[in-house]
């Protein structure tokens, strides 16, 4: 009986958690003015959004944002954080979902629809410094190289995947956990390791 009374409230804690989350999250990103929301974000946790104001986010129905260990112990130990910089353009699709991830977008990073990404991920679209130690040593980051990111829809990024500048998932792909993306990744296949290959030609239909 005490057993179930523990589980009970801790899963009441969750929702209240949830909804107070939820509702503060939703009411900044419809008073920035580069945000556009289709619908109610669901969002479980304390997260950080760093949005410069002349950046724009598109965020679709249905997008669910974990943060913290509450719902997933994977990558909990972090949080989420999606930052854009100015003249960045980041698309979160209908019905796609984050957990503990990182998202910098400097240029244009797009999560298709029904997508999600496994604890721990990293997805940068800036190389954020030159190549070149003389341009290192100048402010602003002159020489620094970025990459539109694009991930299709109904894709699975496995937990602390990283995907850097360049990188386009085809739509229904699976990228397992770890894996370093830094180009292409055909529709319908598995890759995965560091840097990422091949491991299927399909993935589950």
């Amino acid at each position: 009986m005490l057993g179930l009374i523990l589980r009970a409230s801790r899963v009441g804690r969750l929702v209240l958690m949830d909804w107070l989350w939820s509702t503060w999250y939703n009411a900044l990103l419809r008073i920035h003015p580069g945000v556009s929301c289709a619908g109610w974000i669901r969002v479980t946790g304390r997260m950080h959004w760093l949005l410069d104001a002349r950046s724009t986010v598109r965020i679709g129905h249905g997008v669910r944002i974990h943060s913290g260990h509450g719902l997933n112990p994977v990558g909990g130990h972090r949080r989420t954080i999606i930052s854009t910089g100015p003249g960045g353009h980041l698309s979160l699709m209908d019905g796609c979902g984050l957990s503990s991830s990182t998202i910098v977008c400097m240029d244009q990073v797009e999560v298709g629809a029904r997508t999600l990404l496994g604890g721990g991920c990293e997805i940068y679209d800036s190389d954020f410094h030159s190549l070149d130690h003389r341009q290192r040593q100048q402010p602003g980051n002159p020489g620094a190289v970025t990459r539109p990111i694009r991930i299709g829809a109904d894709c699975f990024i496995g937990a602390g995947a990283m995907l850097l500048k360049g990188a386009d998932v085809g739509d229904r792909a699976i990228v397992g956990a770890r894996a370093l993306v830094t180009g292409m990744i055909p529709a319908d296949s598995i890759w995965a390791g560091n840097p990422a290959r091949q491991i299927s030609p399909k993935a589950a239909s």
